[in-house]
């Protein structure tokens, strides 16, 4: 909504004064920002649980010595899951008769970076913790981790 001139505090607690000419948009245009917003919220969530599958495959052991792809804990389905939910989400944001179906709109290029950044937090907390509970297995964060 920054792009458009919108901050957060133009647009929180709104509520009834959204309607057409606020803020000098006509109601279509609210309704695209607000179809892409959504859509780009979608993403990020769909990219955020690639990051939360790979964390919570194991309580303790390392996503390096835990590979799904390869090694002694190998599982193929969990990379083909990861593609068919990017499939589905693509095909939910690109599809031509599902853009009037579930209201979705093709988010920007700049958009599709960010929840990669998420994911790599989520998997990288979760390797932190994995690591102090490996190191200190009597610690208060051993204790609170499981």
């Amino acid at each position: 909504m920054k792009q458009n001139g919108l901050t957060f505090y133009d647009v929180i607690l709104v509520y009834n004064k959204w309607g057409d000419g606020w803020q000098g948009f006509t109601l279509e245009e609210l309704t695209q920002l607000v179809n892409t917003g959504q859509c780009i919220y979608y993403v990020t969530m769909v990219f955020m649980q690639y990051g939360v599958l790979l964390a919570i495959r194991n309580r303790r052991v390392s996503i390096l010595q835990s590979n799904p792809l390869w090694g002694p804990r190998k599982n193929l389905i969990v990379p083909l899951g990861m593609i068919g939910t990017m499939l589905i989400a693509v095909t939910n944001l690109y599809g031509p008769g599902l853009q009037s179906v579930f209201s979705t709109t093709p988010i920007p290029a700049m958009f599709w970076g960010p929840p990669f950044g998420f994911a790599l937090a989520i998997l990288t907390v979760d390797e932190v913790r994995k690591l102090i509970v490996r190191t200190y297995p009597k610690s208060i964060i051993a204790k609170m981790a499981w």
